[in-house]
């Protein structure tokens, strides 16, 4: 009969922890909480902890400040997604406030603009119903776009400019 192999729970030593940090950061970039997190998951001591994370700062592996913006970079060029949401998953990453706000602060709402316009075009589809000569409808369509661009994570005011350029531009030529 088969029987199952018995993982091993024994908490990690110092070493196998360093190989397990390392072998975590060669598969993608972790901030130092995460890291944290995963030695405590494989029950390393604490002083193996504190020591392990010095060591991958002073080899510069682990760098919060490039992981968020390369957080920033990723959720706003490619993801178009709201500083909001990039907040948000920077919080989810256990980065600390200073630098969340510092990212956050960087970023240029120009782009953050154009990124929701991008957002309403590509869901052009949910907004072909409305009718805009109706006022009760353009209302709704109103409504239904800025709930759609909070959700993405934009602030208000980046949400009510690009809901107006849009239905100038692509609402009202129609």
């Amino acid at each position: 009969m088969y029987t199952k192999k018995q993982k091993n729970t024994a908490p990690y030593t110092y070493q196998r922890a360093w190989d397990y940090s390392l072998w975590l950061l060669s598969r993608r970039p972790y901030s130092e909480k995460e890291i944290e997190d995963k030695l405590i998951s494989k029950q390393t001591k604490e002083e193996d902890r504190a020591k392990i994370i010095a060591k991958l700062r002073e080899y510069n592996f682990l760098n919060d400040q490039n992981f968020a913006q390369m957080i920033q970079r990723n959720e706003t060029e490619f993801a178009k997604k709201g500083k909001l949401k990039v907040a948000e998953k920077l919080y989810k990453k256990g980065i600390p406030e200073e630098i969340r706000s510092e990212i956050l602060e960087s970023t240029d709402t120009s782009t953050e603009q154009a990124n929701a316009l991008y957002q309403l075009q590509k869901a052009k589809y949910k907004w072909e119903k409305f009718d805009t000569e109706d006022r009760e409808q353009y209302f709704k369509l109103q409504q239904k776009m800025l709930m759609f661009l909070a959700n993405k994570g934009f602030d208000l005011d980046t949400c009510k400019i690009s809901v107006e350029e849009y239905i100038d531009i692509s609402i009202k030529k129609i």
